[in-house]
């Protein structure tokens, strides 16, 4: 049995390194998202799945704003919001690749090609794929970013109640003399983060555009319902 040095110990490298695995996941999970998203408007996924006689098309900027005047407005219209950070991000990241020679101040003779751009290059037209998809994936990626914000009220409000329910229900569990049980709150916590993520990279990777609206209220609920199981069996006294 470990001894009380042990388990110090291993309280204060799990305090330390928490922050860094936290920081990993996200930088991993970003790095995935763009990536994934680049490689299904590159791939050209919605017009080999859809049937002959009725084609689907990727979603476009334009398709993006529509979708995003149906959503709820949240520090501003959202539609703006969407149209503003697209406008940004292609300024400010995509518009000096497009010209490297005013960016870089050189002339066009000295313009040949990197190692690294040309290998970025080949591997590009092994997956088949346009080199225009990687800007049109940013700024789609941008677009709905900028819907998804506009749900934070409706999470906040839900995950708010959820809280209060959940708190009142471990309340009465405490004062009825129940146990509390660690294996439900630390598997609920688990698998409403998962849920949350999954959800959100779906929407982010999803080929055709889409209103959020119903999917996203339904998705406020269910992890609101996981929060409120975690608070109900947090530990009986803090």
């Amino acid at each position: 049995m470990a001894g009380d040095g042990t388990t110090f110990e291993g309280g204060i490298r799990t305090a330390i390194l928490s922050p860094f695995r936290w920081v990993l996941f996200i930088v991993a999970l970003v790095l995935g998202v763009v990536v994934g998203r680049i490689l299904i408007d590159g791939s050209g996924l919605a017009g080999k799945i859809a049937p002959e006689d009725t084609p689907l098309q990727t979603s476009s900027l334009e398709q993006e704003f529509a979708v995003a005047q149906q959503c709820p407005d949240f520090l501003g219209s959202t539609h703006e919001r969407a149209q503003r950070w697209v406008q940004w991000v292609s300024v400010t990241f995509l518009e000096p690749q497009k010209h490297p020679e005013k960016a870089a101040g050189t002339s066009k003779a000295n313009l040949g090609k990197t190692d690294i751009e040309a290998a970025f290059q080949r591997g590009v037209d092994r997956l088949g794929m346009e080199l225009t998809a990687v800007p049109h994936g940013v700024l789609i990626l941008t677009a709905r970013l900028a819907i998804v914000v506009s749900f934070i009220p409706t999470l906040a409000l839900g995950f708010v109640l959820a809280l209060l329910d959940g708190l009142a229900a471990r309340s009465i569990r405490r004062y009825a003399g129940a146990r509390e049980s660690a294996t439900i709150y630390h598997r609920t916590k688990y698998h409403n983060v998962v849920f949350v993520t999954v959800v959100t990279v779906a929407y982010l990777w999803w080929p055709w555009p889409a209103v959020p609206n119903p999917y996203a209220i339904l998705a406020v609920i269910f992890s609101a319902l996981l929060l409120r199981f975690q608070a109900k069996f947090y530990k009986k006294y803090v």
